[in-house]
């Protein structure tokens, strides 16, 4: 099995920070032809799926302005040969509503629906959604979490993918989540970890904190992966979109993940 993961485009305009006054490091305006130079290599690869895993745009909030970076972005996805599974982010909820993206997915001819599961080999894939509560904060709603523990299959290994990240993390030195650490899991997780526990579930991954990072904890691994844009925090330097991307593959019974900017490996976990 081979799985690619796309996280956090974040196509759009490069601009000032938001969190941190008078720095620019997100490199938007780099994403699109970042994407359209690897996807000539993605496209060459033997992947079963393609991750896209949440927050495509850096949005303005403008519907006028935003609906260009969607058009391009969408155009950009549909040109992957591989079956493409669409995870939700924040950012895309910030301009448009929920129905109002599903649509312009569907006119993409993109797949709309952000969560579901797929059986390849001896894995079952699992990817999921969120909806937001009326705090702000991202949840799992009762519904989903009664569909993921009907869903979960124990005649297989289960990996879960999700945007944000199931358990809490230490966000000391994150360029983004230093002082929110608690926006970049679900609010139950504790609900949603319940049922992992009892199933086969061997691995967590997650998008969103924008930075890697890796832990276990009830004997489930739990792992971050590092955005597509926005993840370094240089300073003034807008044309520096490092084009990070992830691969998972397995060999036996391991799982072996790499993380590329462009054609080059910076990271390596066996589990």
């Amino acid at each position: 099995m081979k799985l690619l993961l796309v996280a956090d485009l974040h196509l759009g305009e490069s601009r000032p920070s938001s969190t941190h006054e008078g720095i620019i490091r997100q490199a938007n305006s780099q994403a699109s032809k970042k994407l359209s130079e690897l996807i000539p290599f993605f496209n060459s690869q033997r992947f079963d799926l393609i991750f896209q895993m949440g927050d495509i745009v850096r949005e303005t909030g403008d519907r006028n302005l935003d609906a260009p970076f969607y058009k391009n972005v969408f155009s950009l996805l549909s040109s992957f040969n591989k079956p493409l599974i669409n995870l939700l982010g924040n950012h895309e909820l910030n301009t448009f509503t929920l129905e109002e993206l599903k649509q312009f997915y569907i006119q993409s001819n993109l797949d709309s629906n952000f969560f579901g599961s797929k059986i390849i080999n001896c894995y079952q894939i699992i990817w999921l959604d969120h909806q937001i509560n009326s705090e702000g904060r991202q949840y799992l709603s009762d519904e989903r979490l009664e569909w993921l523990d009907k869903e979960i299959n124990p005649d297989y290994q289960t990996i879960l993918v999700s945007h944000y990240s199931i358990i809490s993390n230490d966000m000391r030195g994150n360029f983004l989540f230093e002082d929110k650490p608690q926006d970049i899991y679900y609010a139950n997780s504790e609900d949603i970890l319940d049922i992992l526990k009892k199933k086969e579930v061997i691995l967590s991954i997650s998008g969103h904190s924008h930075w890697i990072s890796y832990k276990t904890k009830d004997n489930i691994n739990f792992l971050s992966v590092p955005s597509f844009s926005e993840n370094i925090a240089a300073e003034n330097y807008p044309d520096n979109n490092p084009a990070i991307y992830t691969i998972l593959e397995t060999f036996d019974s391991s799982l072996y993940i790499k993380s590329f900017s462009g054609k080059f490996c910076f990271f390596s976990l066996e589990i």
